[in-house]
């Protein structure tokens, strides 16, 4: 499930379209929490246009935590909280000011083929 992504439409594990891994179904999310005994998968490497994504009965998170991706995804980003009591709060936040010019650590402009 590592580098695989969730797939509404289909249970079990699946070669992904994107040509690079698997996909798999909320059957396999269930299995893992129940041989694990625990109640939520939070993962990190999809980019989620809204900062993130609640997925089968709230069982899987997706946080995205770079805002405007490659300067010209437009998504919003997410930081997720969880509580003692394990209530997760996810704070979403547009991309700041300075992170939205097209321009290098050394102040220079980035050519449009690197964007």
């Amino acid at each position: 499930m590592m580098w695989s992504d969730p797939d509404l439409e289909h249970e079990g594990f699946n070669v992904s379209q994107r040509g690079a891994g698997y996909t798999f179904g909320g059957d396999v999310v269930k299995k893992f929490l129940n041989e694990n005994k625990i109640e939520h998968i939070v993962r990190a490497h999809q980019l989620c246009m809204d900062g993130f994504q609640i997925l089968f009965e709230n069982s899987l998170s997706t946080v995205w935590s770079a805002p405007n991706y490659c300067y010209r995804c437009g998504n919003v980003a997410a930081i997720m909280e969880v509580s003692e009591n394990h209530q997760r709060v996810y704070n979403t936040f547009l991309a700041s000011p300075e992170s939205s010019k097209k321009r290098s650590a050394d102040g220079k402009d980035i050519p449009d083929y690197f964007l």
